[in-house]
């Protein structure tokens, strides 16, 4: 905890309030993105649907094993 109390204390990070670390990787992350084909992109939004439902079913799994 005391680590987490020092970063925010130095905001080492952050320049006028604004994340500059979180800022970077959505830029990165959008010029990735925007490298894509349609198809690519087609591929990406299925994968991260799958994987949601993967993870509900888990979750759902699991909950039921503590009853």
């Amino acid at each position: 905890m005391s680590w987490y109390a020092e970063l925010k204390r130095r905001k080492w990070y952050c320049i006028k309030g604004i994340d500059i670390i979180h800022v970077y990787k959505k830029k990165l992350y959008d010029d990735w993105y925007s490298s894509l084909t349609d198809e690519q992109k087609q591929q990406l939004e299925e994968y991260r649907k799958a994987k949601a439902e993967k993870r509900k079913h888990e979750a759902k799994w699991h909950l039921q094993g503590l009853e």
